[in-house]
């Protein structure tokens, strides 16, 4: 697929996010074979933190300003040493309802515009937060801004699965556009694979119970 996307756009730029460790060497391997330059960064400085990624062909694509905004209560980053004299309540007050801060990854793109490549963690206050503290971190910049990530649009608190259209309207009474909205409206096949965590809040206790027992059966 990724050949399919280079070859037909090659001015293109992989924004990634939710990289472990391997994923990052396996995609640094395969981008260095064909030729693309590559960056990547930790959402915190804890060294098992999922990364971010940017990837490009350095023929077509320039960048520069690399920058990171942390959506914590003091728009820093916690250090491993600090980390360690933290109670888990406190790291979660610090970090906006999270235990491990999440970020933003900003590059300027060839002069012309900025590319912020974000993550917001599961829980629905902490998504608000996190689109305040963006949207004010920018609030300044004169170039062009195009925002990219993982959003986890789901209402946290709805096991209806809903959309949690609040953090975008954050984005939106801030003069940003929602340009892939009509991909929502019109739903898109992709390939998820999920994991246990993914599915667990929309269980019932009922459901709960139901499942330990088939686990028990299966062992």
């Amino acid at each position: 697929m990724l050949k399919k996307y280079r070859l037909k756009h090659p001015s293109m730029i992989f924004a990634l996010q939710e990289l472990d460790n391997e994923a990052v060497s396996l995609l640094q391997k395969y981008f260095d074979d064909v030729g693309y330059s590559h960056i990547h960064t930790g959402y915190c400085p804890d060294k098992y933190a999922f990364k971010f990624m940017y990837a490009y062909n350095p023929n077509y694509v320039k960048i520069s300003d690399i920058k990171q905004i942390y959506f914590t209560e003091s728009g820093l980053a916690t250090s491993d040493e600090e980390r360690l004299t933290l109670s888990k309540e406190e790291k979660i007050r610090r970090h906006c309802e999270t235990e491990f801060e999440k970020s933003a990854y900003i590059v300027t793109v060839n002069n012309k515009y900025l590319l912020v490549n974000t993550y917001q963690s599961l829980t629905n206050p902490h998504k608000l937060a996190a689109m305040t503290k963006l949207t004010h971190a920018l609030s300044n910049e004169t170039l062009p801004i195009i925002i990219v990530g993982d959003f986890n649009m789901f209402d946290m608190d709805n096991s209806n699965n809903i959309v949690f259209h609040e953090q975008i309207n954050i984005l939106m009474d801030n003069n940003y556009t929602w340009i892939t909205k009509d991909l929502l409206d019109r739903g898109i096949k992709a390939t998820f694979i999920g994991f246990p965590y993914d599915i667990d809040r929309f269980l019932t206790k009922e459901n709960k119970e139901e499942l330990a027992l088939v686990k028990q059966e299966n062992n």
